[in-house]
């Protein structure tokens, strides 16, 4: 737009200087008539005064001169009109380009903001495309999430329900396997007080180095020893948590504790590890006496790949079990 107006106005100034010089021509032609009228008035006038013959021959000098001088005129002025009819011919091709020009770059701008605006719809919907997908998929995980999450938490009731079932039939088991043991010792205490000394020497864990019997405190405990270390051969082990029963139990109280006494006696080191193989599973037991306080650790391998760990025949877990037997 700035262009065209700026082509316009060049066209206007070069028309107004072209009139301008045309009317200054005019008025230089005028001048140029008048001053020749005027000549030609005072050359007749002092023609009159000369004789016939030079008057007439000053006279056709002068026609001579006049017909020359308006044909010089005529000449400029063809000369000016031609040019006059080039440059405005010029202007108007120029105008036209200039026309032509300011159409095409019209053209050229729709063009461009068409495609601009084809362009940007374009983006446009891929965008929500592309954001639609994206949500899609966000509540497609979120739904597999959140599916995930409860089959998790039913598992892990599943599990808890199953080992808090466990554990307590493990409890129960403990309790039964405990008063039975408590029972069996009584009995073995009777038993043992009722027998007279044999003058043999016995494989309990405690007897005198003279190779002399064993009290009869020494004959209950090694009835309860035998006891303690029997593993029968037809019990069946399942997948689930073991039913100790050959250690001490949490309420054994006077047997118990002569017992104790007794394995302090016979472990008298630090820490002593003794490990033996049944038809499925392998069990380490760790007797720690410290300062004469005796502690069974058990730790059992069964072949389906469990592993339990015991502290005098109650559950626990691996790091207490590897701490306290260091």
């Amino acid at each position: 737009m700035a262009e065209q107006e700026k082509l316009a106005a060049a066209k206007a100034k070069e028309e107004q200087e072209a009139k301008v010089k045309q009317e200054a021509d005019a008025i230089k032609a005028e001048a140029a008539k008048q001053k020749a009228k005027a000549e030609r008035e005072a050359e007749e006038k002092r023609l009159a005064a000369m004789d016939a013959k030079t008057r007439e021959a000053e006279l056709a000098k002068k026609k001579e001169e006049e017909k020359k001088a308006a044909v010089e005129a005529a000449k400029l002025q063809a000369k000016q009109e031609a040019e006059a009819k080039i440059k405005a011919a010029a202007d108007e091709k120029a105008a036209l380009a200039a026309k032509k020009q300011k159409e095409l770059d019209d053209k050229l701008k729709e063009k461009a903001e068409a495609e601009q605006m084809l362009a940007k719809r374009k983006a446009d919907e891929q965008l929500k495309l592309a954001q639609a997908t994206t949500k899609a998929e966000a509540d497609k995980k979120a739904l597999a999430d959140k599916a995930l999450a409860e089959k998790a938490l039913a598992e892990k009731a599943a599990q808890d329900k199953l080992l808090a079932q466990q554990e307590a039939d493990k409890q129960k088991q403990n309790e039964l396997e405990a008063a039975k043991l408590a029972e069996e010792k009584k009995k073995a205490v009777l038993v043992a007080a009722a027998q007279p000394p044999k003058a043999t020497a016995t494989t309990g864990p405690i007897s005198d180095k003279t190779g002399t019997a064993p009290d009869q405190k020494n004959a209950a405990l090694a009835e309860l020893d035998k006891l303690h270390k029997s593993k029968p051969a037809s019990k069946t082990v399942s997948n689930t948590a073991p039913k100790e029963s050959e250690f001490k139990p949490t309420k054994v109280k006077k047997f118990e504790e002569e017992w104790l006494t007794d394995l302090a006696k016979e472990y008298p080191d630090r820490k002593t590890v003794e490990e033996y193989t049944e038809t499925n599973r392998k069990i380490t037991m760790i007797i720690m006496n410290n300062s004469g306080e005796v502690n069974i650790y058990k730790k059992v391998i069964y072949n389906w790949g469990g592993v339990f760990y015991f502290k005098n025949n109650v559950s626990i877990d691996q790091f207490l079990f590897e701490k306290e037997t260091l």
